[in-house]
This record gives C-alpha cells, structure tokens and sequence, in this order.
C-alpha cells in the first residue's frame, strides 16, 4: 500500500488495513521456517560459513520434527545425540514419521546407535497402560476397566454433558488438589464443552498449551497435551465420529489415555468408538 494515501489507509477499529490478510505475513517469519532457510544455505554451499557447532544435543518428541528440521540438527551436531520419542504418539500429519531408522538416518546417525526401548509405562495405572497398548495390538491382554479405567455409554448428550458437569463437580469438592483435564478430540469440540461446563463450575478453556499452575479442571484437546500428566483424564467424545478405526485415531487416543496418573474416564454418547472393542465397559 506504499502508493496509497495515508489517511485512506486509516481504519475505523485501528487494526492494519491488511489485518488477517496474507499481506499481514509480509516481512515476518514463523519458527517453521527456519529449517527451511537452514536447508537453502546448505545448498547455497554456505556450509564455508561458521555456524553453532553442539557438543551434545538432545531431541524430544522426535517423532514430530520434519526431515529438514532434524537434517538441521544432525548438522549442528559435533558430537553425541540423544534422541526420545514414542511413534504412537505422532500427532502431527504434516510430520511425515517414516520410523526410526528414517528418523536417525535423517540426523546423520544412521545405524551407529544404542536403542534403549521402555517396556512399561512410568506414569499411567497398569489398566490404563493396557488399554493403551491394546489399541495398536490384538496379541495383549483385553483391557479391563476397574477403579483407574472407567467407561460409559451415554443415551444422548445432554445426559453426558449432565454427568460429566456432576462428576466434575463432586471430583472438586472432594479433591481440590486434584488436576483435572478433559480432553476432547478436536479444538471445536473443546471450545462447545467448556462453554457448557463453565455454566455450572470453574473450568479453564487451554487452546494453546496454557495449563493452569494450581490444580484446576482445564478443558482442552489432544494436540496440546503431550507430555503432560493429570491426576484425572476424561475422554468425553470417545464415539466412533471422533475416534475412527484409523491410525491418526489410535495415535490420538493413545496421548490422551496415557495423560493419566490416577483414573481415565472414557465417555460416550451415541455408537463407542470401536477402538474400544476390546474394553470390558463399566457405568460406575
């Protein structure tokens, strides 16, 4: 707009005329670019140009990064890695996981290696740890619910968002050091159920990662809950719309199930999702 005059460019609410317009993008960059730039000046043959050099680097979540995000590290590394991450609970589908040895072979290690693999979990009850494990194998032990896995059928959603709201309240009451996430599939469902909720107890809305430090209810969705842990899980919408029988569904029941230090509540209104076919039901 360098051609157009000043004061025809003034707008009544005092936003930027190009606000929420590609133009707004104009001379800024987001963090996801910066593997991209990485790789052009490696290909400009600007590798002659010093550049940070890393004694040890350590990669989490590594399931999640890019290959030229982890070309980039690979790059910055003058000596050791240590590299953690757990393919079932890639969520990212931009990510473009291709295993392992893709993964390492991308960071420049390629089979010179110690792979170390965690047998159990650390975190979850062990009815949790096996209904998570049941989703990605039919060879295991049936998953059983008990006190820490609770699963129950709903008439309509009425009825669920009833129930839920009760639990919630009576958890709070009897527990206020508890923390407590409810944790839905997708961001829209989070943002319609916490609307509902808020009419009837505190609740905390988390859309961007925002956890509350005190022990609270937070509302939430499965992208932005990796590795934490709450004392209580709630799945609300474990239906089969939200919970297909696809991968990127078993990968995101997986992170929300294992989110659970004390008790996972599987909850449903309408057909269960048959991810849970295995699961021997409770309604207590």
């Amino acid at each position: 707009h360098a051609d157009v005059d000043a004061e025809r460019l003034r707008t009544v609410d005092g936003l930027a005329i190009d606000a929420d317009t590609p133009e707004a993008d104009a001379d800024s960059i987001a963090r996801e670019d910066f593997a991209v730039l990485l790789e052009l000046l490696e290909l400009a043959a600007a590798p002659q140009r010093p550049r940070p050099r890393y004694d040890h680097i350590v990669v989490d979540e590594a399931q999640e990064f890019a290959p030229l995000e982890l070309a980039a590290i690979g790059r910055a590394c003058a000596g050791s890695l240590s590299v953690a991450g757990d393919a079932r609970q890639q969520v990212d589908d931009s990510a473009h996981f291709r295993g392992w040895a893709t993964s390492l072979a991308e960071l420049g290690v390629g089979a010179a290696c110690t792979r170390v693999e965690l047998t159990f979990s650390y975190r979850c009850p062990a009815s949790v740890e096996t209904f998570a494990r049941s989703l990605f194998t039919a060879d295991g032990p049936a998953p059983a619910c008990d006190d820490s896995l609770i699963a129950s059928a709903m008439d309509h959603e009425l009825a669920l968002v009833a129930r839920l709201a009760a639990a919630l309240i009576e958890l709070r009451t009897g527990d206020r050091r508890a923390s407590v996430a409810v944790v839905c599939r997708h961001r829209e469902r989070a943002e319609q159920l916490a609307a509902l909720l808020a009419r009837v107890l505190d609740c905390h809305l988390v859309i961007d990662g925002d956890f509350p430090l005190a022990a609270a209810v937070s509302v939430t969705f499965v992208d932005v809950i990796k590795g934490l842990e709450f004392d209580y899980v709630v799945v609300p919408d474990a239906d089969a719309a939200s919970y297909p029988d696809r991968d990127e569904a078993r990968r995101a029941l997986y992170v929300a199930a294992t989110r659970a230090v004390a008790r996972l509540w599987l909850l449903w209104a309408g057909p269960a999702s048959p991810l849970l076919a295995r699961l021997s039901r409770s309604d207590s």
